[in-house]
């Protein structure tokens, strides 16, 4: 995950440019201490402890949902989903 992340970063604009964001989180904690639980379970429709780490998620701000792609996902779908999902750079 964290190499189909780099991939993403260094093509995409991830970080807010145009509203939308890719975010990497390695474990449960990581979650918890970067958003309020209650929210990333409604924005990905799964629970944080359910979750297969590392994960990445694509969100665009003030929406109420997003992408989020788990340890195992296929590579070629996430970019797929990021060439569709991002600007690119």
């Amino acid at each position: 995950m964290k190499n189909v992340y780099a991939e993403i970063r260094e093509n995409y604009k991830v970080d807010g440019e145009t509203e939308r964001y890719a975010t990497l989180f390695n474990s449960k904690e990581e979650v918890v201490d970067e958003m309020d639980v209650e929210i990333f379970e409604e924005k990905f429709n799964k629970p944080v402890d359910e979750v297969k780490y590392p994960i990445i998620t694509f969100d665009f701000a003030g929406s109420s949902d997003g992408w989020l792609f788990e340890a195992g996902d296929d590579k070629e779908h996430i970019l797929n989903i990021a060439s569709d999902y991002f600007e690119k750079k």
